[in-house]
């Protein structure tokens, strides 16, 4: 499905409690129906980071040795997009 052309971005850094980043993070992205829309690993600089139509979404994040993470999330209108 192609992303709207006012769509945003969806980006977060995966760090350990110290503040390093954590290799191969995995991730869920839903929406507030629950329905996961993407998912995936870190990449190589601890990054998320998917191109997402505006709304509000759920995060979680797992990795082995750190504790769960989920939060909330909302994706605003990216300023690069048309006007």
């Amino acid at each position: 499905m192609p992303t709207p052309s006012d769509a945003g971005a969806l980006s977060r850094r995966v760090l350990d409690p110290v503040g390093r980043p954590v290799p191969q993070a995995e991730f869920t992205v839903t929406d507030t129906a629950g329905r996961q829309v993407v998912g995936g690993w870190t990449d190589r600089l601890r990054v998320l980071r998917r191109d997402r139509a505006r709304g509000e979404y759920r995060l979680a994040v797992s990795a082995g040795g750190c504790a769960p993470h989920r939060a909330a999330a909302t994706v605003a209108r990216s300023p690069r997009s048309a006007t």
